[in-house]
């Protein structure tokens, strides 16, 4: 129904606005299989989607906890602009990846006689140094890098109350720094799978994320690839004494093409 979708999506905005809303988004899941040799670089441009549920929970000082969540049809419904894309390059064993994320999502709604519009526009951006000690025969690959998060957040708030209408408006960036590592394998010639996971901390207080995916190759070198799967991500942050928890959890799909 579309007035829960509207109270879904405006209660985690709110849940946001009360703590660290910087972290609403949907981060880069790092799926890309191209194999590089020694001497040249292998490429892979991967568009990809996480249908995410959020939830979020924050605890005050004095005790108090409050919690919401919003399911991917709630946020896809409120969504003006989207767009996330995942780029490597590898060579012999050493590699790197870049991962960008916008989003901008925006709501109105109402409860009883206040009045309520809202616009959220965020950026979460990863870049990571890879290393597979096997090179081009390897399946291991540690990762290394960084997570920027960047958010802007307005809130409006109108009706019967004094001081109405009042406005809320956040601007943050975090970074976080990650070490991590995935781990590809194959069944067959077109058929592999796909498992990362890491952990990361800095301006955030901790996070943790894990992935696992099966893929299908095709092309004339078996160079792209479709993948499917499943993400979840933890995410802990502290901010005048409120503690703020995010987790995001749903399916991933993407379409690596190498060059």
């Amino acid at each position: 129904m579309p007035g829960h979708r509207s109270n879904a999506f405006m209660g985690v905005g709110l849940l946001l606005a009360l703590g660290i809303p910087e972290l609403v988004g949907i981060p880069g899941c790092g799926i890309a299989f191209a194999q590089a040799s020694d001497d040249d670089w292998r490429w892979s441009v991967t568009p990809y989607l996480w249908g995410s549920a959020i939830k979020v929970d924050v605890r005050f000082p004095g005790g108090q906890e409050v919690g919401g969540e919003a399911g991917f049809d709630d946020i896809l419904d409120k969504l003006d602009i989207g767009g996330q894309i995942h780029v490597e390059g590898l060579r012999g064993p050493w590699g790197m990846f870049v991962d960008a994320t916008y989003l901008s999502l925006s709501d109105d709604g109402a409860r009883g006689a206040i009045s309520t519009d809202a616009e959220i526009k965020t950026g979460i951006y990863e870049i990571a140094a890879l290393y597979t000690p096997g090179g081009e025969s390897g399946r291991f690959t540690s990762i290394a890098g960084a997570r920027i998060i960047d958010l802007s957040l307005d809130m409006n708030f109108s009706g019967g109350f004094p001081g109405s209408p009042v406005t809320r408006s956040v601007d943050k960036s975090y970074t976080d720094f990650m070490v991590g590592g995935r781990y590809i394998g194959s069944f067959n010639d077109r058929w592999g799978y796909i498992v990362r996971a890491d952990i990361g901390a800095g301006d955030t207080e901790s996070s943790w994320n894990a992935l696992a995916g099966i893929s299908w190759s095709f092309g004339d070198e078996l160079d792209n690839s479709v993948m499917v799967g499943w993400r979840h991500m933890d995410l802990e942050v502290e901010d005048q004494g409120r503690k703020i928890d995010v987790g995001f959890d749903g399916p991933i799909a993407g379409v690596a093409f190498g060059f």
